[in-house]
């Protein structure tokens, strides 16, 4: 990268500089797919790979790969285990026998060790089974299971500004985010394919391409209130996790006023420009979607449909706590004796009611705890996850069901064949990165 002398443009790229250790028990569970994925990841430059005592087919498995196998030596009542690079102490035996006696099976006890002793091993990669909520909560960053592996890994990578979309082929943070874009909003890559295939101007490329810039934004957003999140807590990472959260929160609610127009552009209508809106009013209905109702009744009844509609109303909900009512306090909650404290965020119960109805995902107890009166204390690496994964769902829905193929019809055969076959492709193979189970590393 080309030194600049203006003070205020981004250093050059660091190196990224970062170990993961995977546990026994993680590598006796892992499945084929995520297997060959951690092998693939061992080659991105500056990133070591460690397995602790794998089972003997996940050994072969890896023979001859980057992954470095580390061999678990007992010696002066010491667990100790020893790589060709690298070795540590992993702790005392008498409380691996403890963690033996307890679960009876020496790859659990030998995980369960790793994460009730801060080694320094980077970032550990254990069974879910293994790790108590006590070590999680101590560790938070620290403990992780194999798809939490990549989010940190590419969480790094855009905290030292380092974006490696395969080994050793590095972007910039602009196409990071349109890679990142493409990867979460698929409906968005076919309807903006759609576009520029059909060379549309006028209010539509104006409303879709808004979108696509607010899409792009959340992505950034989500990336820097995780960051703030998972970092050592303190009071700077608090008020970052606050302002990155109040941001991805009214992005996330421009993005739905973005899908509105669309509908408006799609089934025009005399509505005010206040009705222009998804989400519904003190009356529990929405003049704009009883509109859509006569002219798309499919997506009237996706509109309808109660983890669509719990997301946008929680979205609009939170925006609203965020923008016109007093910001939550950022509180440090004691996780045990010596543990450490980190943020929570007190939110309104009801908010977080929508929100977590939007979700299948079960809220565990330190993510969501009873607060005072009518609030909730909410972690903040639940919350940025929840109104992203809100905001991918409503706009995957709403943008799949708007009727892009009467525009696909004006081209000739022959063009439109081409469009299909170049959309065809993109969604079933998205842009270079590692692949793993729910997703790829960007």
């Amino acid at each position: 990268m080309r030194q600049s002398n203006n003070p205020l443009d981004p250093p050059p790229r660091g190196a990224l500089d970062l170990e993961a250790t995977i546990g026994p028990q993680a590598l006796a569970e892992v499945c084929p797919r995520e297997l060959s994925t951690i092998a693939e990841l061992a080659q991105y430059s500056q990133l070591r790979v460690t397995a602790i005592a794998p089972p003997s087919e996940v050994r072969l498995a890896l023979a001859g790969t980057n992954v470095q196998i580390g061999d678990v030596h007992f010696h002066d009542e010491i667990v100790s285990f020893r790589s060709p690079t690298v070795g540590a102490v992993i702790g005392p035996q008498w409380r691996y026998d403890r963690f033996l006696a307890l679960t009876g099976n020496p790859a659990s006890a030998l995980d369960r060790l790793i994460a009730d002793s801060d080694t320094g091993l980077g970032i550990c990669v254990l069974a879910q089974t293994s790790v108590s909520p006590e070590a999680l909560r101590r560790r938070r960053w620290g403990l992780s299971d194999v798809p939490g592996l990549f989010l940190r890994i590419r969480l790094v990578m855009v905290a030292l500004d380092h974006y490696e979309q395969r080994p050793n082929c590095f972007i910039d943070k602009g196409l990071y985010l349109l890679l990142r874009r493409h990867n979460l909003f698929r409906s968005f890559t076919q309807a903006w394919t759609t576009l520029c295939a059909v060379s549309a101007r006028g209010l539509l490329e104006d409303h879709l391409s808004s979108l696509g810039n607010r899409l792009k934004f959340i992505c950034q957003a989500h990336d820097l209130a995780m960051i703030a999140a998972l970092r050592t807590p303190g009071n700077s990472t608090e008020a970052d996790c606050l302002y990155h959260i109040n941001s991805l929160a009214l992005l996330s609610t421009g993005a739905l006023d973005d899908l509105a127009w669309l509908l408006h552009h799609f089934y025009p209508s005399s509505l005010h420009l206040q009705g222009i809106t998804l989400r519904q009013g003190r009356r529990g209905e929405s003049k704009l979607l009883r509109h859509i109702a006569v002219h798309n009744p499919h997506l009237s009844t996706l509109l309808a449909e109660p983890r669509l509609r719990n997301s946008i109303e929680g979205l609009f909900a939170i925006r609203d706590q965020l923008q016109h009512r007093d910001l939550p306090q950022v509180i440090g909650h004691a996780v045990g004796s010596g543990d450490r404290m980190f943020g929570l965020l007190l939110i309104p119960s009801t908010t977080l009611g929508l929100l977590r109805a939007a979700t299948s995902d079960p809220i565990v107890p330190f993510q969501a705890l009873p607060g005072f009166a009518d609030h909730m204390m909410a972690d903040p690496v639940w919350l940025a996850d929840t109104i992203l994964a809100s905001t991918i769902h409503v706009v995957n829905a709403v943008l799949a069901l708007l009727p892009w193929e009467p525009l696909l019809a004006t081209l000739p055969l022959e063009a439109r064949s081409a469009c299909e076959a170049s959309l065809q492709a993109r969604l079933a193979h998205p842009p270079p990165g590692v692949a793993f189970p729910g997703g790829v590393l960007f």
